[in-house]
């Protein structure tokens, strides 16, 4: 399909030196990019963070209650980090 866009003349001509090192078309450099930049705009969103509450009871963490969570390090201000 034949279109016209405005693009800077500097991205031209680097899409141009792309083009002519890959023995390949202006189009297909420019079809490749625009395809490439698209797939980011699509990536599924992250999955929401389930944190575990206890409403109405306040817990005083120890190592036992880390323990299901691995990589978590729990840091308490004026205690050495183990």
């Amino acid at each position: 399909m034949r279109t016209t866009v405005n693009i800077p003349d500097g991205l031209l001509a680097q899409a141009k030196r792309l083009a002519s090192e890959r023995d390949t078309s202006l189009g297909e450099v420019l079809a490749a990019s625009l395809q490439t930049y698209l797939a980011t705009l699509e990536r599924p969103p992250l999955p929401r963070l389930q944190i575990p509450t206890h409403p109405g009871t306040i817990v005083a963490p120890s190592d036992r209650d880390f323990t299901r969570f691995p990589g978590v390090m729990l840091i308490v201000p004026g205690q050495p980090m183990r």
